[in-house]
């Protein structure tokens, strides 16, 4: 047969292997073999960093002159470190004799074969081992000194982060709790919530917007000044409730923001800040003079976003404080009887067609509205935060229920926890 005028190669530490004849195109199996299995490994979280092994990464993966354990072509070793916080995979059995031998770890094989397809119309199938390493249960040694000579093909993406909206820091001795809004008990609150952060482990913050509610001088360097407690890095998007209080050069300035709407890149992630109170767009509110709450994105900003989308690698998230996404609002006493660009980003369909079409956006954030939600448009999640200042029933005989939410994201799975309403999204 054709294989048989291939290279040869002899095991030099199973002396009852058979000869092996060798793919002339090494390469090209590899990246074949790694298009087959990195859809499967994705779909599972178990899976937190794979490495291939043995032949195949050695460049001599081929063909069993004879069956060897019932097998006509090599085995494909894969080293995975777990995430043991999810289950093994079903269809996993364990090697039994093998893990005697090897206590530092654990070895399975499934029921998922590589079907190598020859010239000769001739399919040869490679069985796949998982040698996995349980961080908890045993030694890193042994695992590890097998990753000098081996090539990682895969690496679970996570990014964990915590976001809170509306904290309406008010350092009035009176204030108007009408609609349940307590920006008063943040004062006593939040510094509980800097607390609970401390104990995460987290990528970093957003403050989705309408941080402060009075007196700016004092309130902005008190509640900045809790968040520097924090490890981690904050990022701020512009509310209208800051805009009241200050102009766009002081707030900017004060939030150590070059620009109102902005992107960072975190673990192959975007993050895009948007500014959904761009006031060269927006139109006043005449009802009274401080009042920024009506507008639209700019055509600035437009071409901005389409310009980071584009620059976008892997999947991106989009954070914004006015709503991008259309939802009833019937039963929210605040904003059910306001006109929608009140709520809502008067050219929202534009942008959300503008993300619909990168095919790049994993969710949206959002504030303002101050109550929980999930909608999903065009197979996008658009998630809103309620308000940290907020209760659920809007009642001014309860207390602020002091929500925030902890987002966790692997593989593009995302899931948000809500903390105060005891609610989690998943999607």
């Amino acid at each position: 047969m054709e294989y048989k005028h291939w290279k040869k190669h002899k095991c030099k530490f199973k002396e009852d292997k058979p000869i092996k004849y060798v793919y002339p195109n090494q390469k090209e199996q590899f990246d074949r073999f790694c298009k087959f299995i990195i859809p499967y490994l994705k779909k599972h979280p178990f899976f937190k960093k794979v490495w291939v092994w043995g032949s195949l990464s050695r460049g001599n993966f081929g063909i069993y002159k004879e069956l060897y354990h019932k097998q006509n072509g090599s085995d494909v070793d894969l080293l995975v470190e777990v995430d043991e916080s999810y289950k093994i995979p079903p269809e996993f059995r364990e090697l039994k004799e093998w893990t005697k031998k090897r206590t530092y770890s654990r070895a399975f094989y499934s029921k998922i074969i590589f079907k190598n397809k020859l010239p000769v119309s001739k399919t040869i199938n490679h069985k796949i081992d998982f040698i996995c390493h349980f961080p908890s249960k045993h030694t890193k040694d042994g695992f590890y000194s097998k990753i000098n000579n081996s090539k990682l093909i895969y690496e679970k993406k996570e990014l964990n982060f915590s976001i809170f909206s509306d904290v309406h820091y008010n350092l009035k001795s009176k204030e108007n709790t009408s609609k349940g809004i307590k920006g008063k008990e943040s004062v006593k609150n939040f510094p509980e919530l800097i607390n609970k952060l401390k104990k995460l482990k987290l990528d970093f913050i957003v403050n989705l917007g309408d941080l402060v509610e009075t007196k700016p001088k004092k309130s902005f360097p008190i509640i900045l000044n809790q968040l520097k407690k924090l490890p981690y890095q904050t990022f701020h998007v512009i509310g209208n409730h800051e805009l009241e209080l200050l102009n766009m050069k002081e707030l900017k300035d004060v939030l150590n923001l070059k620009q109102s709407y902005y992107a960072m890149e975190i673990k192959g992630y975007k993050l895009i800040f948007l500014n959904s109170f761009d006031r060269k767009a927006s139109k006043p509110d005449y009802r009274r003079k401080s009042r920024v709450i009506g507008g639209k994105i700019s055509t600035r900003q437009i071409k901005w976003l389409k310009k980071e989308l584009k620059s976008t690698k892997g999947k991106a998230l989009v954070f914004i404080h006015k709503l991008l996404s259309d939802q009833k609002l019937d039963t929210n006493p605040i904003w059910s009887i306001a006109p929608e660009r009140y709520t809502k980003v008067e050219n929202a369909s534009e942008v959300r067609q503008i993300l619909k079409k990168s095919k790049k956006v994993l969710a949206v954030f959002q504030g303002h509205i101050h109550q929980n939600s999930m909608i999903k448009i065009n197979g996008t999640p658009y998630f809103t935060i309620q308000g940290f200042c907020q209760n659920k029933n809007y009642s001014n005989k309860q207390k602020a229920s002091k929500s925030y939410a902890i987002v966790h994201i692997s593989n593009n799975s995302i899931i948000v926890d809500i903390k105060g309403d005891k609610k989690i999204y998943k999607s």
